[in-house]
């Protein structure tokens, strides 16, 4: 089955030693596989070592854990390809599956590619093709009067009727606003279109909306003037940005806030509490460290909590570590701490682990 596959696949021993290769995997490669057999994957793919995808394999095989990852590397002395890769932990050490997706990630800058020069040439596109649940106007100010379509209407709260006369939507418009918008006037330059945004009452509910108009004037080869605009509900967007706008005032406050609850609760504490790596290295201590065992916190850290524990509990202290590094909780774990003073004190401990590090 794997040689029959259309992805390549590699085994990996625990010191990432190639075991098996399929053939897919050569051909990706340009290797055979007696090329690729008992080497390993950063010497047979320099610079993958430090990558994310590298970074990625030595979490799998480290938490025991299934990983996806895409990456840029060059095969067979070509330009270089995409890959895209899945390894998953096995009895022997990494399986990692993987297939070229060049022609997709390809596919991907090119549909990046024309959605950037369809922005830039947003301006340039005629309203009709910005479409999309808005309603669309066309004014005549030389008889006062504005067309507009039933969607229109149903945002401003009107009933349906083709052509209204402009003051209609005017006196819908909030006074402070009213006075930044000359679409009501007589004669229209190309100025008095450009986007703006404004707050109204609709005619039905009375209801505040915030909405926004944008438009443009069109002339034919005999110097005839159209005025055509858009106008949309927007709402939610200014609700978000006042949101928005509000949280960052007080983020900075909330923060402060917590982290200086988190060091109360650190600093006055009874309770004893580490932070430390998986290999049993004490990065932190709280100062009921000093309250309880005698020892001050230059003489913890950088040293190893096991050369600590009772020598009988060092065995279990050990397992218990081992049970956290792969991710799991301690909810109650016992064992005997020896204090500066030479006598060892039994301690109740609750344990997680959290971003490489174990809290007690």
């Amino acid at each position: 089955v794997l040689e029959s596959m259309t992805d390549g696949f590699v085994l990996l021993d625990r010191q990432f030693r190639v075991i098996r290769a399929n053939a897919e995997a050569q051909r990706l490669d340009g290797r055979p596989s007696e090329k690729m057999i008992g080497v390993t994957i950063w010497d047979l793919w320099p610079g993958l070592e430090g990558s994310n995808a590298g970074r990625s394999y030595k979490l799998a095989l480290q938490t025991e854990t299934p990983v996806s990852v895409e990456h840029e590397y060059p095969v067979g002395g070509a330009d270089a390809r995409w890959f895209e890769a899945r390894a998953y932990p096995s009895p022997e050490g990494l399986a990692i599956f993987y297939r070229d997706i060049s022609d997709r990630r390809q596919a991907e800058a090119w549909r990046r590619k024309i959605e950037a020069e369809l922005r830039e040439s947003e301006e340039q596109l005629r309203i009709a093709q910005r479409a999309g649940q808005i309603g669309s106007f066309e004014l005549f100010p030389e008889r006062g009067k504005i067309a507009v379509s039933e969607e229109f209407c149903r945002l401003w709260g009107v009933p349906y009727q083709r052509e209204f006369d402009t003051g209609t939507f005017l006196d819908q418009i909030e006074p402070e606003d009213l006075e930044r918008i000359s679409t009501g006037a007589s004669t229209v330059d190309s100025a008095a279109l450009e986007y703006i945004e404004y707050r109204i009452r609709k005619a039905d509910t009375g209801e505040a909306r915030w909405m926004a108009r944008r438009g443009e004037v069109l002339t034919d080869s005999a110097g005839r003037r159209r005025y055509l605009g858009v106008s949309y509900d927007i709402t939610v967007r200014k609700c978000a940005e006042l949101a928005l706008q509000t949280l960052n005032e007080t983020l900075g406050a909330q923060v402060a806030e917590r982290t200086a609850e988190r060091d109360r609760m650190w600093r006055l504490s009874t309770d004893i509490m580490l932070v430390a790596s998986f290999d049993a290295t004490i990065v932190a201590v709280n100062p009921a460290w000093s309250q309880v065992f005698d020892w001050t916190e230059a003489e913890l850290i950088g040293r190893s909590f096991l050369e600590l524990v009772h020598p009988e509990d060092v065995e279990a202290t050990g397992r218990e570590a081992g049970r956290l590094s792969e991710g799991l909780t301690t909810l109650r774990f016992e064992n005997r701490y020896r204090g500066k003073d030479g006598e060892y004190r039994w301690i109740s401990w609750t344990a997680v682990p959290d971003e490489g590090f174990i809290h007690w």
